[in-house]
């Protein structure tokens, strides 16, 4: 049995106790704070018919501290979400399938090919439509949508009310980018490019979440403008065009 050498080696060892938990803290001042919150989680869950400790449930830190740390201080590095001394990890957004996904895609894509056949003249029903020039546009839209669907996955399953703050840049970006999207253009790949350019410079602040300059970047704007064409707010080319 190893000795105990003092106070600092038993909060050491708490320490390494909790990582067993899924509760990570990197100095043992926050000991205090992280073992409160994890035994707020026990009671909550078994105020909700759950047991953590039995069923094997790990503990989720939420972003309560949102109020009480300077957001702009807010980084994503290393796979994980970090706000001062505190991080939870960050998974890697999603690489788009070879095979668009139907569920996720078909409406954004349907609207770019309709952008396309409006400024090329001629059908396109799919990126082999496209001659060779615009094919690499077209596969760095589809890498846009899926930077902002990997942000809106890791936000769903980091911070409490993830979705709904997502949902408010939603919101947000499309009130600073609609005025621009309806405006007059000579085809819908004009008013597509448009868009997104203004998208990409527009300064969102619907949400706490806006405040992490590294997580919100042009790219993911850029996604969210395909979302509003999912969720028809936005439309490239108009049903009577």
């Amino acid at each position: 049995m190893r000795k105990n050498s003092g106070t600092t080696d038993a909060l050491a060892d708490f320490q390494k106790e909790l990582i067993k938990a899924n509760i990570r803290v990197t100095d043992i001042s926050e000991l205090p704070s992280a073992t409160g919150k994890w035994l707020l989680s026990i009671l909550q869950a078994n105020a909700g018919g759950r047991d953590i400790l039995v069923d094997g449930i790990s503990f989720q830190p939420k972003f309560d501290i949102f109020e009480n740390l300077p957001l702009a201080s807010g980084r994503i590095n290393n796979g994980k979400l970090h706000l001062g001394r505190s991080s939870v990890p960050w998974k890697a957004y999603p690489i788009p399938p070879d095979k668009p996904d139907d569920h996720l895609e078909k409406t954004y894509l349907t609207q770019m090919q309709a952008a396309y056949a409006d400024h090329l003249h001629k059908p396109i029903n799919c990126s082999d439509d496209l001659p060779q020039t615009c094919r690499p546009e077209y596969a760095k839209q589809r890498e846009y949508f899926y930077d902002a669907e990997g942000m809106r996955r890791n936000l769903r399953d980091v911070i409490e009310n993830g979705e709904q703050e997502f949902d408010a840049l939603k919101v947000d970006l499309y009130d600073g980018i609609c005025d621009t999207c309806a405006s007059d253009y000579a085809d819908g790949l004009l008013r597509m490019r448009a868009t997104l350019s203004q998208a990409a410079g527009f300064p969102l602040s619907g949400s706490v979440i806006a405040q992490f300059p590294s997580m919100i970047k042009a790219a993911e704007k850029k996604g969210l403008c395909h979302m509003l064409v999912n969720d028809h707010m936005l439309e490239w080319v108009h049903e009577n065009e």
